[in-house]
């Protein structure tokens, strides 16, 4: 990939990857605990990998089309990452994940933004923003839930 406005993309990544990233974090921890081999050297050799594949969307022409980012495939990105064959289903927030596993949370402000799917997407424990007033102020909305297909 020849990504000619780093800058800019990296701006966007900032603003619109969290769910990729949650995605990269449980490809990685689910190759960590099996001995395998994740296929990315890092997050951003992920996200492009994830864009390759049509897994993730990019507007190259537009930087900031609101889309960029968003993740249409997510069973499609883990299998790029992790070689293996993923389910990927959305759940409510009260949803008690099976050992075997992955979840991500997505956050909300207010019930009327998760509706509209305006939040931040996070790893239990792990949130890929420094601060963020949606983590700090709202709620799990609902879950998101990988396992092995």
């Amino acid at each position: 990939m020849n990504i000619k406005h780093i800058q800019s993309f990296f701006l966007c990544a900032g603003n619109e990857s969290c769910c990729a990233l949650c995605l990269y974090d449980a490809a990685k921890e689910y190759c960590e605990e099996n001995g395998t081999k994740l296929n990315a050297s890092n997050e951003q050799d992920a996200l492009e990998k994830g864009i390759d594949c049509g897994a993730i969307y990019f507007n190259f022409k537009d930087y900031s089309d609101k889309k960029n980012f968003l993740v249409e495939s997510p069973a499609d990105f883990m299998k790029v990452l992790t070689g293996k064959e993923w389910c990927y289903a959305h759940v409510p927030a009260n949803y008690k994940p099976a050992k075997n596993e992955k979840i991500i949370e997505f956050w909300a402000l207010s019930k009327e933004n998760g509706l509209k799917g305006i939040g931040h997407f996070v790893r239990p424990g792990k949130n890929t923003l420094q601060r963020s007033k949606t983590v700090s102020q709202g709620f799990v909305f609902s879950k998101r839930v990988l396992r092995l297909a």
